[in-house]
């Protein structure tokens, strides 16, 4: 049964790179992305998911490489946890996220890491928690409710999900 979820963010992307950022692959990792990564895996050094599954945007398949190296887990993808594409409605993510939950509750894994993106978080939390998560202390860039490389951690407690943000990484230093 699933008891815990870690959703992390991809670390930060290359906006600048020219490559369409809501069409797979989309951009890449800056350095400080490839940094802020290294810093979420360090992070889950001491609390690693058993599973560790992402999308496969070339973000967060990055940024989950960099982390399933140092957490010594294997990664799988999962294309359920991709970027919300141009024009994808709220309730096709929201329906593609209620299957992929419901495929993990079924693998039997108590504890995974889901390496996605900022709409994919929110669904989650909001699917989790029946709309009922108070996200206004956690905006960042872009509007997104976790920072590039941000984690939140979820527990099943007595039948409800229980968030908190666990880690933000350190900021870029200019």
């Amino acid at each position: 049964m699933l008891e815990e979820i870690y959703l992390i963010r991809h670390a930060e992307p290359d906006r600048r790179s020219g490559i369409a950022y809501h069409t797979p692959p989309g951009p890449p990792l800056t350095r400080h992305g490839v940094a802020e990564s290294h810093a979420a895996a360090a992070w889950l050094l001491d609390r690693p998911p058993l599973r560790l599954i992402c999308s496969p945007f070339v973000r967060t398949h990055t940024t989950a490489e960099i982390i399933a190296g140092q957490i010594d887990r294997p990664l799988h993808l999962d294309d359920r946890l991709r970027e919300g594409a141009v024009g994808e409605s709220r309730e096709a993510i929201r329906a593609r996220i209620t299957d992929c939950l419901a495929a993990l509750g079924q693998a039997g894994e108590p504890s995974v890491g889901l390496v996605t993106h900022g709409i994919c978080i929110l669904t989650v939390l909001e699917l989790t928690t029946h709309g009922r998560i108070d996200l206004r202390g956690h905006v960042y860039d872009s509007g997104n409710h976790a920072p590039t490389a941000g984690i939140w951690h979820g527990v099943l407690d007595g039948g409800e999900w229980r968030w908190q943000m666990a880690f933000r990484p350190p900021p870029a230093v200019p």
